[in-house]
């Protein structure tokens, strides 16, 4: 496995920074190539109400039910610039994570970002915290191919035969999906990157006294008691490994692939790209321990990449000739 270390783009994962503060402080840290902002929607959002998110340590398993927190487009659309400036200042690339449940927000979102000049427009189709006026859970639209195929017609005209950069989040969905999702990014012709995935939506966790990690209402609807959640962390790995290999083999070479779920270390961010990813990305992980666990993954990462080094050079040499 022939792969350098300076070539290998990390960075958060949408989710864990929504605030300038939060981004200054990725913005020190060496090892940092990207940095995603969002997700945001048209109008602000202040989140559920109640015990919302939850990790555990041991297992390393997150459960959250935020509720796409963010201060709201017009907020983004004056600050956006400025965290351009302070992103590409650092030398790193500034991803803007928008969220939405129709062409009509994802259009206005994608393009005011774009005016912003962010380096790449990260379509959050997996995001988990979708209700409807009843309180009611709703699929990520990843789950629905054909939507996703509307969304992205209805965008083609504003990014094909552009420099824009257009990225696209998806949910881990199984196989029985899979296929005609990555059929649809495929033909679109204007993604430019993948990331998989985001959260396992509508889990349920529950702690030995029978009582469950979450509960919440949703905002305006104190009668409402919910308690799912999006699962992450480490129980996301084996699933979001799955996808990005399949990706990698169905998706043309220029099209990138971002491997993020259950990466706390560089045991976890090597076999995302053995199977394929070219960017890595953490948002527990950063959430629950800032900035410094990007030192850590890569720290780890660089000692199993020189080790995987000498193998092939061991074997390389026993191969040899008179060996």
């Amino acid at each position: 496995m022939h792969i350098k270390i300076e070539n290998v783009r990390i960075g958060n994962g949408a989710g864990s920074v929504k605030a300038l503060a939060e981004m200054e402080r990725l913005c020190q840290s060496p090892v940092v190539t990207d940095i995603t902002v969002g997700s945001i929607t048209r109008l602000q959002r202040d989140g559920n109400d109640g015990n919302t998110v939850r990790f555990d340590p041991y297992s390393r398993t997150s459960l959250n039910a935020l509720g796409l927190v963010n201060r709201g487009l017009p907020y983004y659309k004056d600050a956006m610039p400025y965290m351009v400036a302070l992103a590409h200042q650092h030398g790193k690339r500034l991803i803007a994570s928008v969220a939405g449940t129709q062409l009509e927000e994802f259009a206005e979102l994608t393009e005011t970002m774009f005016s912003a000049h962010v380096d790449v427009v990260e379509l959050n189709l997996g995001c988990p915290h979708l209700f409807d006026e009843k309180g009611l859970y709703k699929k990520p639209i990843s789950y629905d191919p054909r939507m996703c195929e509307t969304i992205l017609a209805g965008m083609r005209s504003n990014i094909e035969g552009t420099s824009k950069k257009l990225s696209v989040k998806i949910s881990p969905v199984g196989d029985d999906i899979l296929p005609e999702l990555a059929a649809v990014l495929i033909a679109s012709k204007i993604v430019s990157e993948v990331v998989a995935v985001n959260t396992l939506p509508n889990q349920t966790l529950y702690n030995p006294d029978g009582t469950t990690w979450l509960y919440y209402h949703p905002p305006g609807q104190p009668e409402v008691t919910l308690h799912t959640g999006g699962l992450g962390g480490l129980p996301l790995l084996e699933r979001s490994l799955e996808i990005v290999e399949f990706l990698r083999m169905k998706c043309p070479a220029n099209m990138e692939i971002c491997g993020i779920g259950g990466i706390y270390g560089g045991e976890q961010a090597i076999e995302y790209i053995k199977r394929g990813a070219s960017r890595i990305a953490s948002t527990s992980g950063c959430m629950l321990y800032g900035p410094g666990i990007f030192y850590q993954i890569m720290d780890e990462l660089h000692d199993l990449l020189e080790e995987a080094k000498q193998k092939d050079l061991e074997l390389a040499e026993a191969s040899m000739p008179g060996a």
